[in-house]
This record gives C-alpha cells, structure tokens and sequence, in this order.
C-alpha cells in the first residue's frame, strides 16, 4: 500500500493540465476501429473462409443489424437465431476491419470468474441482491464459454486450445490481499453453493509451490483458457453453415453513420463505403468504439488501451500448460516525474504448443490508457512488459527477461459505475427516433466472463423474454442510470483515476475501489 504522505507532490498547473486532458479524452469521440491496428498473434493465420468474409452482395434489408464481431456480438447473434420467437428473421452481423478483429481478438484469453472482492465492492455499491446475481451469472458465464468450445465437436476444440486450468492470484498490494480474506467470508456466506471454490494460499506456499516470491498471499481456484479469436470466429462460421439464409456477415464493411426514418417496418438506414442497409432494429457490440455511433454514451463509457505481449520464458520455466494460469495484483501507483503509471494488474498462460506465456498488463502513459487507438504501443507499456517476467516468477523460473515474439494493443472499455451496459437504448443517447437500437457492451476488462453470457440475453430481452430470474437488473441501461451522479463527468474522472492508481488528482474522499 502507498503511502498518501510520501507519494511525489504535483503543481496545481500539472494537476489542472492533467484534468483537464483526460476530461477532453473521456468526452470524445473514439471513432471507427483504426484501419491498421498492430499485429495480435491470436489472429494469425486469419481464420480462412470467415476472417475476411463479405456478402456476394451487401445486403438491402435485415430484420436486426448487430456492429460488431467480438464475443458479445456472437452471443446476441447465436441467441437470435436460435430462439424459436425469431422466426425466420434476418441477422445482419457488420465488422469495420476483420472479423473478430477487436478486443475479443486481442485480449489475454483468460476464461476467469471475477474474483471475490468484485462481489464485496457491487454488494457495496448495489446491494447484495445485485452483487450476487452477477457473481452466479459470471460463473454461468465461464461454463458457457467452455461448453460453447467443447460441444462443436473435436476439430473445433482443438482450434480453440481451450484448456481447464487453475488460476492462481498472486497479492503483491498487502491491503487488496488482507480485503481478499474477508471478501471470500461475504462471497460463502451469500452464495453458499460456491463454498470452497476460491482458496486462499499463505504467503510461504506461494513462495514455494507457485514460485512467486514477495507476495502476501495468493488465491486459487477453478479457471480456463483458449485462442478466443478461433472460438468466436469457429462460432460465427458454424452459425453461417446451420442458417445459411438468414445470417450474412460483411467484414470491412465499417457503419459509418445511422439515421431514423418513417418507413414502419425497416426505420434505420446504416450508411457503409459499400452502399445502404435498412434494419428493423440496431444492436451495438462495439464496446470501446460505441460512443462513435452513440454520442449520448460519450463520457459514460469510454476506451480503455490494453497491452499484450507473447514472451519465451527461457528453458527453466516448466510446461504449466494444462494446469496454471495466473493474475498478479500489484499496488497501483503514478509516479509524475516520469509520468507514468502503474496499474497493478498483470496476467498470464503458457501456450501448450509452444510453452511461451502470452502475458498483459499496464504500466503506461497516465494519458495513454484512454484511447481507441490500438495501432500503437506507448512507449512506457511496452518496455514495462518486455521486462516483466522476472518481477513475478522467481529466479528458479525465470532468470531474466523473457524473449519477445510478438506485442500489440487491443481496446477495452470503462463505464462511470463499472458495470456494464446491456438492453435498449434511450433516444436520449442514440440522439435519433425510434426505440428499436440496443447495446451489449462496457465489459471494464471483464468480457470474456460477461460477453457471450450478456449476448445471449439480450437477444431473449430483444424478443421478449423475461431474463431477470437469473440475469441482473443492475446491468440493464436505463435514463434513470445513466442520470446518476457516477456518470458525471467529474465522477467518471474521479473514478478513472482510483482505477489507475492516480489518486493525487482525486479529491480528498477516500476511494471504496
């Protein structure tokens, strides 16, 4: 834990600058996906037959227009057309660069329940009702996206290297470990039926047994990973070869703009470099880029840059492949004179093809983590992650530096109240007519455990079904929220820089984060 007292002093002009960049940054508009991102090593090869697909011919009209490619968009797109309330209506999918070619195809791959002190923070802010709802939909969340890989057959789950694993946190931060204690108490006492699953490791035997020197303690429990971008585009091809009519997906076909007319049936117009699509309703799994179609949500969801790295650990590290993954929390912190960041989160799995780990995390510019950008790597992330392996495992893993194969940046996105946004859109964002837009999206890193589990219910909420025995009423957009004091301005930036560790910018109250 930092020391208040002792943390570098700012200047009210530094201080006042910095506000008022990152102000700028959260209000604006992210834009459409870059056209040249950097290189993800999950999305090579590109998936033949699907990565690049277009339609023959854009189509003219579709009953529901899904932007977007990632794991949210393939949830929405799996529930509509295989509930039996759609029908036979149509499902336009429309990708701006490759498919799967976003957050979901550039993230660390980890299939991960949301740790327990997640629950003690939305029991805080939510009530315990909410806090436990998400919790047990996340944990349905992670068996959907493992069954999602295991039950298209072998072939399939091959390519998606989704593995069962134990996933290990290691506590560096002494208050985030002493507030894990008491957070995996509330997390049994209230889901009863999950007694057991997190453990909690003492300090020596993370030590010993994990390697992982200087910890205060670690935290295990039932966890997973795989090649997300093979998982989702696998999906989306299946889906193209079960409903051959009524599903088309146009790749590098970005929307460049929306409008609302009269026409009763088809009242949107989606505007392409391709040409018009009319839809009957508008769904957006953009996630970071929403803002760009969604000027309202500017500054109430914003982009958040991630960095991700494959690295060679060197040949004394063992082949954890089928057993290990890993998160590494440390106390987060900035350090002005330099004008970085250190975010304190760190996360990690060891390919089984290859044993490299394929490793993210940030330590970053304090003005380089909100951007839409990912073609290109600030400067400070990328030195932070070439150099990181020896400051996580021990000298009998890991004796230096590892190799570098690849590093890039993907896209995530923030909320004001870190929660996700999942149902129709008020005209009051959209800024057009009509009620038929909706939104699955704002996952604040956590949308390979919300994304395909959230899309499926929001294809049952667009056709009416009742989601809300199992699905959380907290997740669900409404005016109400979003007129809340967390989406202010200067509470979104208040809590920004809680998240980042930038706490000298942050008025006096103390952060419950």
């Amino acid at each position: 834990m930092v020391n208040e007292a002792t943390r570098p002093r700012i200047g009210a002009a530094t201080r006042d600058k910095i506000k008022s960049t990152i102000r700028k940054q959260l209000t604006s508009d992210p834009q459409l996906p870059r056209a040249k991102p950097t290189e993800s090593l999950w999305q090579l090869p590109i998936a033949q037959d699907i990565g690049s697909i277009q339609s023959p011919r854009l189509p003219e009209k579709v009953d529901f227009a899904i932007i977007g490619s990632g794991v949210a968009s393939c949830g929405v797109t799996r529930s509509l057309l295989t509930n039996s309330r759609s029908g036979n209506k149509t499902v336009g999918v429309f990708e701006a660069r490759g498919l799967c070619s976003g957050a979901t195809g550039r993230n660390g791959g980890q299939l991960t329940r949301l740790p327990p002190t997640r629950h003690t923070f939305m029991a805080e802010e939510f009530g315990v009702e909410q806090a436990n709802k998400v919790m047990r939909l996340t944990v349905r969340g992670l068996h959907e996206m493992h069954s999602l890989a295991e039950s298209q057959g072998p072939e399939f789950l091959a390519a998606t290297q989704k593995t069962r694993t134990e996933k290990f946190f290691a506590y560096f931060d002494e208050e985030s470990w002493n507030e894990t204690v008491e957070a995996v108490k509330l997390f049994e006492a209230e889901i009863p039926e999950e007694k057991g699953a997190y453990e909690l490791v003492s300090k020596e035997d993370t030590a010993s047994v994990y390697n992982i020197n200087g910890a205060y303690g670690g935290l295990r429990f039932p966890a997973g990973v795989c090649a997300p971008y093979r998982l989702v585009t696998g999906t989306f091809k299946s889906l193209m070869e079960k409903f051959p009519t009524r599903l088309s997906i146009d790749s590098n076909t970005p929307i460049v703009s929306i409008s609302h007319t009269s026409d009763e049936d088809y009242p949107y117009r989606l505007e392409t470099p391709r040409g018009t699509v009319k839809a009957a309703n508008v769904v957006h799994c953009t996630n970071g880029h929403a803002g760009h179609l969604i000027p309202g949500l500017r500054g109430k969801m914003y982009p958040r840059r991630g960095t991700m790295s494959v690295q060679s650990p060197g040949s004394q590290f063992p082949d954890l492949s089928s057993q290990q993954s890993w998160s590494f929390y440390f106390t987060p912190e900035h350090n002005p004179a330099v004008g970085d960041v250190e975010t304190g989160r760190y996360y990690c799995f060891q390919s089984k093809e290859t044993g490299h780990l394929w490793i993210g995390g940030d330590r970053d510019s304090i003005d380089g983590f909100i951007s839409a950008d990912d073609s290109c790597i600030d400067v400070h992330a990328e030195k932070n992650l070439r150099g990181v392996l020896p400051k996580l495992f021990s000298k009998n893993w890991v004796t230096g530096p590892g190799e570098v194969r690849g590093i890039w940046t993907g896209i995530m996105c923030y909320t004001g109240d870190q929660l996700p946004f999942i149902g129709r859109l008020p005209a009051s964002v959209t800024l057009r007519q009509g009620n038929g837009e909706w939104i699955a999206g704002g996952w604040n890193t956590y949308g390979m455990t919300n994304g395909l589990l959230c899309g499926d219910a929001l294809g049952k909420i667009i056709l009416g079904e009742d989601v809300f025995s199992w699905f959380p009423e907290s997740y669900i957009i409404t005016e109400e929220r979003l007129g809340g004091q967390k989406f202010e301005t200067e509470a979104v930036m208040e809590d920004y820089f809680k998240r980042i560790g930038a706490t000298q910018y942050v008025d006096t109250r103390e952060s419950r984060l």
